[in-house]
């Protein structure tokens, strides 16, 4: 079975349009339409419903897919041995929260293109919610976020990491000395916040709602950056990832505060779709990562 064609079976398949897989791989639509009419015949049944323009997998094709993702993994790493990963070529395209892409991804990709130099990369930073919709539309070959456990039959993760979220503030804020602050002192506070519709806003709430109280906040701020700064300038109090906040911290230019809470647990995770062919130097970036911030 040649490759090429079931390259182009898995254009088709993720783009759901036999003239944008042409213009992908840069044949003419005839070529696409003659290859994959060649793999037909040698399965032996359909891999496609033409429906006018619209183009969808058959019950055969959705079988079918994840052996040819398979197919081309083994091929792709059999071709690539002996070869260094500096001579290694593609594009990876990547979807990262703010925190992650601001604390952890300089290291990690420092190390990668030392390994990796001809490897393009393209980062978008978003929203979960928003980034997981470009990662099942095929506009991103994988994501580094941060929520709970994955349990999108669609997605698969492939790294996990626990994370903690902590309450944090200026260390001249009259809690960041005390030793033991209860919620209800928090949120008599200023609080700066995420955006609503992330799990660290969520997990916000549901402390508030624990204590009985109402969430309020004067500042909501869809930046991490720009809050940790906010913080630092004494405007308030907010509740972050440590991973984010933890050279601040150090330096001192930041304090945790001792909430009595019980450990607010999630985790940084990569997933990828299941129906995603993963490139050898994609599975490079995930070893990097692993290396760099070891799962727990």
């Amino acid at each position: 079975m040649d490759t090429k064609i079931v390259k182009t079976f898995l254009c088709v398949a993720e783009l759901g349009n036999f003239t944008k897989a042409a213009e992908k791989l840069g044949y003419v639509q005839s070529t696409v339409t003659v290859q994959v009419q060649q793999l037909e015949q040698e399965l032996g049944y359909p891999l496609f419903d033409r429906i006018g323009k619209k183009v969808a997998l058959t019950s055969f094709g959705k079988e079918f897919l994840p052996f040819a993702y398979e197919m081309l993994h083994i091929m792709q790493k059999a071709t690539s041995l002996g070869t260094s990963p500096s001579q290694i070529r593609g594009t990876l395209r990547i979807g990262a929260l703010e925190t992650l892409l601001d604390s952890n991804m300089p290291l990690i990709l420092s190390s990668y293109k030392w390994q990796y130099p001809l490897v393009d990369i393209e980062l978008k930073m978003g929203r979960t919610i928003d980034l997981l919709e470009l990662l099942k539309q095929n506009q991103l070959d994988m994501l580094y976020v941060c929520e709970d456990i994955n349990a999108d039959p669609e997605l698969y993760c492939c790294y996990k990491r626990r994370e903690q979220l902590i309450f944090i503030t200026s260390p001249e804020h009259e809690l960041a000395k005390q030793k033991n602050v209860s919620l209800r002192e928090i949120f008599e506070h200023t609080l700066i916040v995420t955006e609503q519709s992330g799990i660290v806003y969520k997990r916000l709430k549901n402390l508030a709602i624990r204590e009985g109280m109402k969430l309020h906040h004067s500042f909501i701020v869809d930046s991490s950056v720009a809050i940790i700064r906010m913080v630092t300038k004494n405007l308030g109090i907010a509740f972050l990832p440590e991973y984010s906040v933890i050279n601040q911290i150090q330096d001192g230019q930041l304090a945790k505060i001792n909430v009595d809470m019980p450990p607010q647990t999630y985790y940084s995770q990569i997933l990828y779709h299941t129906s995603k062919w993963v490139a050898p130097f994609a599975e490079g970036l995930v070893d990097i990562i692993r290396t760099s911030f070891p799962e727990k």
